[in-house]
């Protein structure tokens, strides 16, 4: 009786190990992370996030995938201008990131609502399965990508920190970007509660700050390109100019030429980091 008891007991301590085992690699292979990871580098050109808990290859795999689907095959789109700001699990086959990158500019974080969950900047989201990239997360969910479990993991990670600043503001004093924001609404008598953003910074020349600003403005005409002091500088078909900010005032590139605020070599300096947007 003794025997057939330990016997028993032996059987069914193996399946309990097993059991503990295959929960542990299921959760494992679905929720990996327990906090958000930060992006500090570009992860091509052989350059891995080491902040962030993907092996170098896969993060390498799904910028190469993602530079591809938003810009095609133009090889201005390298591993400088892009990065995985954020890594936010693992679930299945679905791999759920945050992406920066340079040449669409800063993009402000909405919030979304998806599963009954509001995610804070829920359209930077974004989810990469087996080679395909392209579904932001509500897309994901709605696609059976993710599930409503992993939602809810995703959206617990999303409430531990604030989205990272972008690359394009990393240089740009914070206390200077709330002034840009505060003397551009002044500037299009706007009030403190429209959403102004810097879309791109260009650098500061000698105090005098060259800046992209947006806000809820609907372009009806384009303008293509401008050429100051012998240099071309290429737009894209609808959207904000380059300005030139100074002491509480915004400038055209023309009339900060004109008014020497700026000089030819500074306007030289902008157009090298304006420019390869346009290939």
């Amino acid at each position: 009786m003794n025997k057939m008891l330990k016997k028993s007991l032996c059987i069914i301590a193996v399946f309990m190990i097993f059991g503990m085992l295959a929960i542990q690699a299921f959760v494992t292979n679905r929720h990996p992370v327990t906090d958000i990871h930060y992006g500090q580098m570009n992860c091509l050109d052989g350059y891995a996030n080491p902040r962030i808990s993907l092996p170098r290859e896969l993060q390498s795999q799904i910028l190469t995938e993602w530079l591809k689907w938003a810009y095609g095959e133009s090889p201005v789109y390298n591993g400088t201008n892009a990065r995985i700001a954020l890594y936010l699990g693992a679930y299945d086959d679905s791999v759920v990131v945050v992406i920066d990158d340079i040449f669409r500019g800063v993009r402000p974080a909405r919030p979304t609502n998806v599963a009954g969950l509001t995610f804070e900047y829920g359209n930077r989201i974004m989810v990469w399965q087996n080679g395909q990239f392209g579904h932001l997360v509500w897309e994901a969910f709605e696609e059976g990508w993710v599930s409503a479990d992993d939602m809810q993991t995703i959206h617990a990670l999303t409430l531990t920190t604030e989205l990272p600043r972008a690359m394009l503001l990393e240089d740009l004093p914070l206390e200077t970007e709330e002034r840009l924001k505060a003397d551009f609404r002044e500037l299009n008598f706007l009030s403190d509660d429209d959403f102004v953003w810097v879309k791109n910074y260009l650098g500061t020349y000698n105090g005098k700050v060259a800046v992209v600003m947006d806000g809820p403005f609907f372009y009806l005409t384009a303008t293509t390109q401008e050429t100051i002091a012998g240099l071309t500088f290429h737009y894209a078909h609808s959207g904000p100019l380059i300005m030139i900010w100074y002491d509480g005032e915004f400038h055209g590139l023309q009339q900060a030429y004109d008014l020497t605020l700026v000089t030819q070599g500074d306007l030289r300096a902008i157009q090298q980091r304006w420019n390869p947007r346009f290939g």
